[in-house]
């Protein structure tokens, strides 16, 4: 879905710190899953727009 409005799926655990840095510091948006990746956050640039994703087993009828 987000691929029309031009963003780009990218696996930080693949990733070297200093490139990590890069993308996540040259970012406008950042949406993440809830998780360890987001460390990376604090690369951003101020004023970038961050948004989290947030899977709550404790509000799921099927796996909570």
């Amino acid at each position: 879905m987000l691929d029309r409005y031009g963003f780009e799926i990218i696996d930080l655990a693949s990733m070297e710190v200093d490139e990590q840095r890069d993308r996540i510091g040259n970012a406008e948006i950042v949406i993440a899953t809830y998780g360890s990746d987001l460390l990376a956050s604090f690369f951003m640039q101020s004023g970038t727009d961050f948004i989290e994703l947030r899977y709550d087993a404790y509000m799921d009828a099927v796996a909570g």
